[in-house]
């Protein structure tokens, strides 16, 4: 799930090597949070947070998969 998450994001930023993906289990439910600099936020979360929600779907889909729930969260670090 985080190689998708990883891939996915980076994918969408400019500065890929700046962005940081923390992974926290608690058993079925794996939570991911995404430190993302300021300038590649609006990339990251796209035009009313359609590309945060989909990118949600997909990592909940795999999750499905494997019997567990995720949560994806993303947060913004300061001006970079």
């Amino acid at each position: 799930m985080k190689d998708l998450l990883t891939y996915l994001v980076k994918a969408l930023s400019e500065r890929p090597d700046e962005i940081a993906i923390d992974e926290k289990s608690e058993g079925s439910l794996v939570s991911f949070t995404v430190r993302v600099p300021q300038p590649e936020m609006g990339r990251v979360i796209g035009k009313a947070g359609k590309t945060a929600r989909a990118i949600r779907v997909l990592v909940n889909t795999v999750a499905y998969r494997n019997n567990k729930r995720a949560n994806v969260e993303f947060q913004e670090e300061g001006n970079a």
